[in-house]
């Protein structure tokens, strides 16, 4: 029998050390222009620190336009190349980097 500690290989190849799962619903952390700030990078590394399987890190928009929350993070293609952009996001990844994370792309969130 399968424990909570034993390894989980996932159809694709990614190996998680455990089968616990830190599963996000909304991230409403991005103050008003929609990158990640100080206090989800500093969530997000004490949950890497916790030995999760795998973090799934939740409802990230990819269209300013289309938003389900007015703080909620966003992916904008439009901005990516912004020195401020691209370092915050940088930045979110680097906290997440003890354990596999998953970003959960949400397409528009409203029609």
């Amino acid at each position: 029998m399968a424990s909570l500690q034993d390894k989980v290989v996932l159809p694709c190849g990614l190996v998680l050390p455990n089968c616990l799962v830190k599963s996000a619903k909304v991230e409403p952390f991005s103050g008003n222009n929609y990158i990640p700030d100080e206090h989800s990078k500093k969530l997000y590394s004490a949950w890497a620190k916790g030995e999760w399987g795998m973090i799934l890190i939740g409802n990230v928009q990819v269209d300013p336009r289309h938003l389900g929350s007015p703080v909620g993070l966003c992916v904008d293609s439009a901005r990516i190349s912004d020195l401020e952009c691209y370092q915050a996001w940088k930045e979110y990844a680097q906290a997440c980097l003890l354990g596999p994370a998953v970003m959960q792309i949400t397409p528009d969130a409203k029609p």
